[in-house]
């Protein structure tokens, strides 16, 4: 709601004098600072309590890193310092210093940068993705770039706004600006080097068979926006394209114009599309059409004499949506093991029959690799583990699935361990190894228990990626060297000596399986991902297959000469085979290509260029950082006062004053410091919350207002009845994560007291009532696919109790718990959720001054407020998607999915009192009966990124019988 009101604002703007205005944008500016775009409140989690810090500062950059991290910290300063230049070659942006985070305790390989605080976060543990470029120097180019892109927009109008509210204005200008081109332009300067995704046959493969199989041209926000329905490329590859094309056709510098005359006119509407009408004559929808025609005709001139071969298809289950079956494994009887993924379904490991049928054998947790290796016993693979309480800290272990019982098994744990392979007898696995600090080794572990039974470091500073096992002593492993690209090496784990088969090239190879004396794996030589073998007697290599998309997970066994593989095509990755015949093969030199040299066409535009003798590491001098005093960090501000945390939309007031928001660069502590003018009267209110420790501490107050007092006896008169309001709340509570399988499971205990300076009687007039909470969340739920509405199984149950030991019997106590369960409905994505929920006050004098149950859904029109003894609700919603429309209204709307919700509630409450419109009614026992409807559209509003939910709930309340009606807004900001 917060996004809506300021659009509403910025149409009243436009008819305000400039005093007038100033109030509006200062408001306009703090109520979007809450979104993820300028991230006042977005935290990416903490690392343990025990991790020593350390800093140093360069002309634009202060790292703040790990002691563990220093290496690569120093190596991603050099890139940026030394390449700086380049970066900014094409932007032109104003230099300003920028803090950046390194997380090395993770896992998930990551990175981004957000404005409130200005801050970049990099997660320094190298990707999987299958390309040649070194992980810290692809995050150094694309990250840094959007860095730039940011002080290109904070500039004229824009600029002022920051003046006005901080840090988190730029999200205003960073709104106009869709996500496609700040990805886009940054994919393009990975490839400044020569490498870089935009130059992999995998980042164009889903585009261009997207584009190749559609029957009409898609619309511009479906590729945007994408499909709950339908599977469409992401938006890097979409901006990729269009920053690309409008590159080569209006000049390399279009996009410094675009965002100078964005951040010049930030509150104007569609101020990007404006600008390119106004220069180009041509809005955003043009250069889409432009780019897709151009792609369209590019990939069909390049298609056309280039040989592609059908291959067996190994029959599967008939799929109505977007699935695919990855790394397939034969086994008994001619079945095939793989993992199965959909759109309309969580992964599975699925045994497919020759007649197609299929039989789920396990549904793993979060797959980071996605990568199975399947014997005649077990199957192993890599999952992500989150720690309990840390979300800066996970793990990569080990599970295996036996083939006999089908029990699962978790092999290892609180392990960096990737790319396991099971070894030809089944007894060991080999497995890569990544500590924090960024070494790579070979592990070779028990298949039985995981117990390490071997540990071999890398042959140099670099990344060790797919062994594969060529006999019971030997392994093949993919070695990415530092800057220079990947190669083979083999190692004899009796000797520990690695040798190298090829040298280092920048073409992707992943993969890897051997037949015979050939290493067979996936490859990108032609400008299609497709399967090679290197004959690892003459290191020469040939082309086995010639997929018209991409051939990836080639597998075979020891006595077949059959590959099986996955192909891709726009309905996913399908399972297919192939013989092999050597003398079939065509060499290397003699394979087709398919290059549409889109990347380097973009690359060669910069001036200049990049120069790969830049590449080396200078050593900065480090110091301690400290966490004490850097505790506070300032980054927004505002000329008026609203909480900073509502509990929802209606909540939202603003009052006159002032506001400072904090954010230290650990996400450790998050505060605010308010003084508002409330009802004639100044309150301080600050706020902090500090998660540095294992319990989070939460800490808020008001100060100021007029004084509260019970109702006192008629001959109890108070001397002092006139003194500043005063109330306190501290709390404290443990969130812990318990993400270790295909449920997703949540438990966090709370304890919070809250402190008011009441004056009331008991026995004598006494000042200072402490009511103390208890409070128990709890859920489980299962994982969900993309077109779940809500979980197909889980729980939750939520307990309270609250006290006043301290008062005598001024309070009772208050008890309260819901329980929620969610089940399959009548049809898949159709989901029943039952709420059972109770309340109970043991009253003295008074009622507490909330409650933790509402009434049934409707009563909120007849009934303001109540009070009761106790009240017990049941709930039953049965939900599911009624259309999956995708249609557009111009750059108005984007209509993704319209669905359904049915419910009933009815609730008993027990002396219970109501507030009406004529004021409170007597106590007494009352039932509460609604049922109703809620249809609810998924959109996207003037194209912004993150989808809103807008409906309608009907509630028909038999009682008075009459239908109430009543609006629904959501935003949903968690889509990143």
């Amino acid at each position: 709601m917060k996004i809506f009101v300021t659009f509403a604002i910025m149409k009243i703007h436009y008819h305000m004098k400039w005093f007038v205005k100033i109030i509006f944008i200062s408001i306009f500016i703090y109520l979007n600072s809450f979104s993820v775009v300028s991230g006042q409140f977005f935290s990416s989690g903490n690392e343990p309590f025990g991790v020593k810090w350390r800093y140093f500062e360069t002309d634009h950059l202060k790292m703040i890193f790990p002691t563990s991290a220093e290496y690569e910290a120093n190596s991603f300063a050099s890139l940026v310092e030394l390449n700086f230049v380049y970066l900014n070659n094409s932007m032109n942006a104003k230099s300003s210093k920028i803090n950046i985070i390194f997380h090395n305790q993770s896992v998930i390989s990551n990175g981004f940068v957000t404005w409130a605080p200005k801050r970049m976060e990099i997660v320094t543990t190298p990707s999987r993705e299958y390309h040649s470029q070194d992980w810290i120097q692809g995050l150094a180019f694309h990250e840094y770039r959007h860095v730039l892109q940011v002080n290109k927009l904070n500039s004229g109008f824009s600029k002022i706004l920051t003046l006005l509210g901080g840090q988190a204005a730029i999200g205003i200008p960073v709104m106009q600006v869709p996500l496609w081109v700040n990805e886009g332009d940054a994919v393009i300067t990975e490839g400044f080097t020569g490498v870089g995704r935009g130059s992999l046959p995998s980042f164009e493969m889903p585009f261009r068979s997207y584009l190749s199989d559609s029957c009409k041209k898609p619309s511009y926000d479906k590729l945007y926006f994408g499909s709950y329905k339908h599977f469409v490329p992401d938006y890097y590859k979409l901006g990729f394209y269009m920053t690309g094309f409008a590159r080569i056709k209006y000049g390399n510098d279009v996009w410094e114009k675009a965002l100078n005359q964005v951040g010049k006119n930030p509150l104007r509407p569609w101020a990007l599309n404006h600008f390119f009408k106004k220069t180009y004559h041509s809005g955003l929808n043009d250069l889409y059409i432009g780019t897709i025609d151009t792609l369209k005709s590019i990939w069909k001139k390049t298609e056309t004499g280039f040989a592609t071969i059908e291959y067996e298809k190994i029959k599967t289950k008939e799929n109505r949506y977007y699935t695919s079956y990855r790394f397939p494994h034969v086994y008994k009887n001619g079945s095939v093991i793989a993992l199965k993924s959909s759109i309309d379904n969580i992964p599975e490991i699925v045994k497919i029959d020759n007649k197609g049928n299929e039989q789920v054998l396990h549904v793993p947790g979060i797959l980071y690799e996605e990568r199975l290796s399947c014997g005649d016993e077990r199957i192993v693979w890599d999952e992500i583990i989150y720690d309990l309480r840390w979300e800066q800290r996970n793990y990569s272990v080990i599970k295996s699935l036996d083939l006999k019982n089908r029990k699962a098994k978790t092999l290892t744990r609180k392990t960096r361990y990737f790319s396991p392979c099971l070894s030809p007898d089944n007894q060991q696995i080999a497995v890569i190894e990544t500590d924090p600090a960024n070494n790579s080794s070979l592990v070779i572990i028990s298949a039985v228990n995981g117990s390490e039974l071997l540990k071999i470091a890398g042959p140099a500073k670099g990344h060790m990626n797919f062994p594969v096992w060529y006999d019971n002593h030997s392994i093949i492993v993919v070695f990415t060297t530092v800057h220079t690209g990947k190669m083979f090496y083999i190692i004899d784990i009796r000797t520990n000596d690695w040798k190298k088969l090829t040298q280092p090239g920048i073409e992707n190879i992943s993969q890897l399986t051997v037949w015979k004396n050939y290493l067979l794996y996936s490859a990108g030589y032609s400008g299609i991902d497709n399967i090679y073998a290197l004959n690892l007697s003459d290191n020469r290599i040939f082309q086995i297959t010639s997929s018209k998309f991409g051939a990836f997970d080639p597998y075979t066994q020891l006595n077949s000469d059959t590959l099986w593989f996955s192909e891709y095509t726009s309905n996913g990755y399908k399972p297919v085979k192939i013989k092999l015949m050597p003398e079939a093969w065509n060499s290397i030199s003699d394979i087709q290509y398919f290059k549409t040299g889109w990347a380097t066409t973009i690359a060669e535009k910069e001036s200049g260029g990049f120069q790969k003798s830049n590449f080396k590491d200078t050593s900065y001098l480090s110091k301690p950082y400290s966490r004490i005093g850097n505790l506070f960090h300032i980054h927004t501000w505002a000329p008026f006062y609203t909480d900073p945390d509502p509990g929802n939309v209606s909540d939202v007031k603003v009052y006159p004053g002032i506001m400072l928001l904090s954010q230290n660069l650990l996400n450790t502590s998050i505060s605010s410091f308010g003084l508002c003018y409330e009802n004639k009267y100044l309150k301080f209110k600050p706020k902090l919350t500090f998660s540095g420790f294992y319990p989070v501490i939460d800490i808020s107050a008001t100060i100021g207002g007029l004084n509260k007092m019970h109702e006192l006896p008629k001959d109890v008169i108070p001397v002092d009845s006139v003194y500043t309001y005063k109330a306190i709340s501290a709390g404290s509570y443990i969130p812990f994560r318990f993400y270790n399988n295909k449920y997703l499971k949540f438990l966090m205990p709370e304890i919070r007291t809250d402190y008011e300076n009441t004056l009331y009687f008991n026995d004598h007039l006494r000042k200072g009532i402490f009511i103390i909470h208890y409070k128990l969340t709890f859920y489980r739920f299962l994982k969900q696919s993309r077109m779940d509405i809500l979980p197909k199984w889980g729980q939750l149950i939520y307990l309270t109790y609250s006290h006043s030991p301290f008062q005598g019997n001024e309070y009772g106590h208050f008890l309260s718990t819901t329980i929620t369960s969610y089940s399959p409905g009548l049809l898949k994505h159709h989901r029943i959720k039952l709420t059972g929920s109770q309340q109970y006050q043991n009253t003295s004098k008074y009622y507490f001054p909330f409650n933790r149950i509402s009434l049934p859904r409707g009563y909120s029109f007849v009934t303001r407020a109540f009070y009761t003894e106790s009240l017990s609700k049941i709930s039953v919603d049965y939900a599911f998607p009624f259309a999956y429309p995708d249609f557009s209204i111009n750059s108005i709307m984007f209509m993704k999915r319209i669905r359904t919700n049915l419910f009933s509630d009815f609730a008993y409450g027990k002396k219970i009192s109501e507030l009406k419109n004529d004021g409170w009614k007597p106590y007494k026992n009352s039932k509460y009966l609604s049922l109703g409807l809620e249809i609810i559209s998924d959109v996207h509003l003037l194209r912004f990124f993150f989808p809103f939910s807008i409906g309608l709930r009907l509630s028909y309340i038999p009682e008075y019988r009459k239908l109430y009606p009543q609006l629904l807004f959501s935003i949903d900001t968690s889509v990143l």
